[in-house]
């Protein structure tokens, strides 16, 4: 399964009602899926907890054949519980209505979002504001439902916006080059870079990033960032 990027632009409106409800924050970027995504999400909660015992003599144990033939039976019958629960998920998602049409606009990175945090700021994680910002946001919008598969949503002001976009417009194809380096990308295990050609890949997401935080500038507008 694939790591996905998305950048989605926000009002200054709606930034201020995430600080007040950061629940709104995940009904936007989740719409119709909302619903689905709580009751999995609840269900594994549950799953957890009543399994907690089996699954801590499991980690114990290392492996499954350690355990003794009873706690071998439990933990199959919860592998099983398991199993039920992701396929529901999976039937719901595949049913379920289609969501409706967004009216701010959005951007999907695709797998192209670690290369590019690499290349504006040397580092796979963190590194130095503005550029540090561009595809991981800054303030993080808490998740307490455990919404999100890959961790809270993260929002910019539309001044964060602005300093982005400032930032990234310095970025030629020839620096962005000179910033794609692949010996050290690989040590640091960049996401889904593996050949010297991936360079063109990133630097065509990395062109499509510029012009869409330029909209957003243009618009006044904040954003969240967020993964699937």
């Amino acid at each position: 399964m694939s790591i996905i990027s998305h950048l989605r632009q926000v009002s200054v409106k709606q930034l201020k009602q995430f600080d007040a409800d950061p629940s709104a924050a995940y009904s936007l970027i989740l719409g119709d899926s909302l619903s689905s995504v709580r009751n999995t999400s609840q269900e594994l909660q549950n799953w957890k907890a009543k399994n907690a015992l089996i699954l801590l003599k499991v980690s114990k144990a290392g492996e499954l054949d350690n355990l003794n033939p009873e706690d071998r039976l439990v933990f199959e019958k919860a592998h099983l519980e398991f199993g039920s629960i992701v396929q529901r998920s999976v039937s719901r998602g595949r049913y379920s209505p289609p969501e409706a049409p967004r009216k701010e606009p959005g951007l999907s990175l695709e797998k192209s979002w670690h290369g590019i945090h690499y290349v504006l700021t040397g580092a796979a994680e963190g590194g130095r504001p503005p550029l540090s910002w561009t595809v991981l946001g800054d303030k993080e919008i808490p998740d307490t439902g455990k919404l999100m598969g890959y961790g809270p949503a993260h929002a910019l002001t539309a001044e964060q916006v602005d300093s982005v976009s400032k930032a990234i417009a310095r970025f030629t194809k020839e620096k962005f080059r000179r910033g794609f380096n692949l010996k050290a990308m690989k040590t640091a295990q960049i996401y889904a870079v593996s050949s010297i050609g991936d360079v063109e890949y990133i630097w065509t997401y990395f062109q499509k990033l510029k012009a869409f935080y330029l909209q957003a500038t243009k618009q006044h507008n904040g954003l969240l960032s967020y993964f699937d």
